[in-house]
């Protein structure tokens, strides 16, 4: 819960809306905080804890927006890399 309220700021910044807080009832028969995530606001937390889901998310971006199917992309990323190494 902690670390989803960390990350709220920059999503509402971004998406103009807060997470959905929501009350679940455990099994002592108590109502326990949750967040009710959409698929999107999922990814988002998700890729924030893991490298890997996060660079395959940046690549598959990539992808889509530039209409590379998976083969040209993979011939791509060595090259890109090169250029933003040198850039530094």
């Amino acid at each position: 819960m902690k670390a989803i309220r960390n990350m709220e700021p920059a999503w509402l910044k971004v998406n103009g809306r807060k997470f959905a807080l929501v009350e679940y009832q455990d099994k002592k028969g108590e109502l326990r905080p949750c967040y009710l995530l959409t698929k999107i606001e999922c990814l988002y937390i998700a890729t924030k804890f893991n490298d890997e889901a996060r660079a395959k998310l940046v690549l598959r971006w990539q992808q889509l927006e530039c209409g590379l199917t998976v083969k040209q992309q993979e011939e791509l990323v060595p090259f890109i890399a090169r250029g933003w190494a040198m850039k530094k």
